[in-house]
């Protein structure tokens, strides 16, 4: 492969050009994985849960696996906040068992704020949604918060997650 001036590159500058930035991200690294679940009570206003990334550094949390269960045909707004919503804690585990947890919290709370979400989730009749892609679903920054709110009053909700903590110059470069 030519360079700019008609010289034969280096193979280091001909890589930065096929595969920008220096780390991409490929596959699924399950060291670097964790899942969670957290199940609100029988609330009395929108039951929320949450994905807090609680990062001191740079991770960020690729949401591969999104699983919803509710109550029957309710539909789920979904969005992020710069805050972590939720103050009773969910369970998590990393996906290698014995390995050191990475970033990211589950939460719930019984929230009288109404989130409008930009993304919904429509319950089927048995009361469950599944993610069915192999892109990720959200990417949630160091900071934010990836929500779920049962936009029906007064019904429980469980959301369950699977998220890996990448580093933030691997962002660009799903394959």
């Amino acid at each position: 492969m030519r360079g700019c001036n008609g010289i034969a590159a280096p193979i280091s500058e001909m890589d930065e050009e096929l595969f920008n930035p220096r780390r991409p991200y490929r596959f699924f690294h399950p060291r670097q994985a964790m899942r969670g679940r957290a199940t609100s009570g029988t609330p009395t206003n929108h039951a929320t849960v949450s994905l807090y990334n609680n990062s001191t550094g740079q991770a960020t949390l690729a949401v591969r696996d999104v699983t919803i269960s509710g109550t029957a045909s309710d539909t789920v707004a979904i969005q992020y906040a710069q805050t972590q919503i939720g103050t009773t804690a969910g369970q998590q585990a990393a996906l290698v068992a014995n390995e050191a947890i990475t970033p990211g919290l589950m939460a719930w709370i019984d929230s009288a704020t109404v989130y409008s979400g930009d993304y919904v989730a429509a319950l089927t009749a048995q009361g469950a949604f599944w993610w069915q892609h192999d892109y990720p679903f959200a990417l949630v920054q160091p900071g934010f918060s990836l929500i779920f709110q049962d936009i029906t009053v007064a019904h429980a909700l469980t959301v369950s997650l699977i998220w890996e903590a990448i580093e933030i110059d691997q962002l660009d470069w799903f394959f």
